[in-house]
């Protein structure tokens, strides 16, 4: 599969997403906010440049009961700085949101991550799928993220 070309070309990437959490970067607040370091790499479909860094992601799951039922609030965002493997700098952030109505040991959203070539880097987003992890009192412990689609910009 050519990975250059037009700007609305999608690329299945084999590489995918990997997110990794650095266990020295956690800390979970009292308002299950959970805030970590991870590394995030990514692969450009726009000029084939593997790109990676470190960002700062924010996981909030917010868990409320009522006489209607279970309502669950989950939000994940991130933002960092990466680089890619042909010297190039990128900006990037990402944020996913979803309610759910029922308790779980783990949530499932959609992400667009929006990525931002600084100099002469081509921009270009990825999607792709996010599970969110909680423990029994609904604390977001962690989460896994997997590319399903990269779009040149």
């Amino acid at each position: 599969m050519a990975l250059f070309g037009k700007k609305t070309q999608l690329v299945r990437l084999a590489i995918g997403f990997l997110c990794s959490a650095a266990v020295s970067g956690v800390a979970l607040r009292a308002d299950n906010t959970l805030k970590l370091a991870a590394t995030s790499t990514l692969l450009n479909p726009c000029n084939s440049e593997l790109v990676s860094g470190p960002v700062d992601v924010e996981l909030v799951v917010a868990a409320t009961e009522n006489q209607n039922g279970v309502h669950v609030k989950v939000h994940r965002s991130f933002h960092g700085t990466l680089t890619g493997n042909q010297d190039n700098s990128y900006k990037v952030s990402s944020m996913a949101n979803a309610k759910f109505d029922a308790l779980a040991p783990f949530y499932d959203l959609t992400f667009e991550n929006n990525v931002i070539g600084l100099g002469q880097a081509p921009d270009f987003t990825v999607t792709g799928n996010l599970r969110v992890f909680v423990n029994a009192n609904q604390e977001p412990t962690g989460y896994s993220a997997s590319a399903v689609a990269a779009t040149c910009k």
